[in-house]
C-alpha cells in the first residue's frame, strides 16, 4: 500500500532489495516492513539507519521507480 498498489513495481523492489542484502538481513527487513506496515514509514528507524539497508532500498527505488 505504501507504493500505490503497483504490484509489478513492488515485486521489482522486493527482488532488488533481496539481491542486495544477505538472507538473514533481508529476513529482518521483511519482518520489519511487515511489523511496521500500518505506520507512515516503511521500516523502523533502527533498520533504516543501517547503511546496508538504506543502500539496498535506494538501489531498489532507483531500479524500479525511476
Amino acid at each position: 500500500t505504501h507504493m500505490g498498489g503497483q504490484k509489478s513495481k513492488c515485486a521489482c523492489f522486493v527482488d532488488s532489495v533481496e539481491k542486495e542484502l544477505p538472507p538473514d538481513m533481508f529476513a529482518t527487513v521483511a519482518q520489519g516492513a511487515y511489523d511496521n506496515r500500518k505506520m507512515n514509514g516503511m521500516l523502523p528507524e533502527s533498520l533504516m539507519s543501517q547503511p546496508d539497508v538504506s543502500g539496498a532500498l535506494a538501489t531498489a527505488t532507483h531500479a524500479c521507480f525511476a
